[in-house]
Order: C-alpha cells, then structure tokens, then sequence
C-alpha cells in the first residue's frame, strides 16, 4: 500500500510505487503543467527539468512542454497521493515521536507536558480523520480531497512546530513535510487557483 511504504521507506519508493500501481508509463503532469518524478521513470512530454527535490536527483520536478494537454490526472491519482500525503505525515509523526522521547525541559520529558500531548492528539485526530475518509470514500469529489490534503498540511505544521529547529534544517524531517507540500502544489491545487 502506498500509505505504509511512505510511512517507513519515504518519497521516492512510494511515488515509485504509486505510479507502478496505476500503470503510468511516464511522468503524470498536473493541472499547472508540472510533474514531480522519481528518476526511474521515464520523463515523456518533459522539456525541462526545473529542480532536483533530492539529491542525487532521485527525484525532480519537470515541466511539460508548451501547447501540450495539461489535463489533471484523473480521481484514482489524486486519491492516491492524498494517501501518499497521510503516509509522509504519519512516518513524520513517528520521527517526532522519537525526537521528543530524547528531550527534556525542566528535568522533565517533552512528551510528558500537556501542551505536547494536545498537540500530537491534535495531529493523531487529523490523520484519523483524513485516513477514515479515504477509507470509507473511494471517487473523492475534488472538494473533499483539497480539504483532506489541508488537514494534512496541517498536520505536517503542526509536528514541525514540535521538532522545533531540526524540523527546518535542509536535510531534516521537515523535509518530508516541504515534499508533501510540494505534491499538493504540483497535483492537487486546480490551475486557476
């Protein structure tokens, strides 16, 4: 399932995974134009390669060549990603979990105060929700989906604000957060917005 390999294995396995599952020969574009790719596909309509994500370039964010169909990829693709979304969010978690088992203040554990555990409540109640709804709800109207993908976000927020400034250092956890972010952009926001 692409939830769980997100979780443990992280961004290039499951996008790998996600575009094994739904037969994509090449890199899916979104409704803007770009596509966010893992190196082992195949790049197909792509003009340019407009950033490495990951380094070496594992992954990379691509751009579709002019006058060609920027069509969204279709409902199972974007269910597929929220699923994707709440796995990163969920292995993000887990990292925060453990960051928090080592820190102390005051002579006390961190995951002791009530603040913290309100806070990871609060997350563990956006992921349930999101992940029930998925569960529950195959052919997502795009409506729900964008909200789904903001709890998400807001779950990500939320932990990154709990790992404090290892959260936001180039090679650390906020980076899964930033490519969850970075999928929201790329697939699930309509070009117009």
């Amino acid at each position: 399932m692409i939830h769980d390999t997100a979780r443990q294995d992280g961004f290039v396995p499951a996008m790998t995974l996600l575009y094994a599952e739904l037969g994509a020969c090449e890199a899916v574009f979104g409704p803007r134009g770009f596509a966010l790719v893992p190196a082992s596909i195949p790049y197909g309509a792509a003009e340019t390669v407009e950033f490495s994500v990951l380094s070496p370039a594992d992954l990379v964010v691509i751009r579709r060549r002019a006058g060609t169909d920027t069509t969204a990829p279709g409902a199972a693709w974007a269910q597929a990603l929220t699923w994707l979304r709440l796995g990163v969010s969920a292995g993000l978690l887990d990292t925060t979990l453990n960051h928090l088992k080592e820190r102390a203040t005051a002579g006390a554990p961190l995951l002791g105060r009530q603040m913290v555990q309100g806070a990871l409540a609060d997350v563990a109640g956006l992921q349930l929700e999101v992940g029930a709804v998925l569960s529950h709800t195959p052919g997502l109207p795009a409506a729900m989906r964008t909200a789904l993908n903001e709890r998400v976000t807001q779950a990500d927020q939320i932990l990154l604000t709990l790992l404090g400034a290892c959260g936001f250092v180039a090679d650390g956890p906020g980076k899964a957060a930033y490519l969850s972010e970075l999928i929201d952009d790329v697939y699930l926001v309509e070009a117009g917005a």
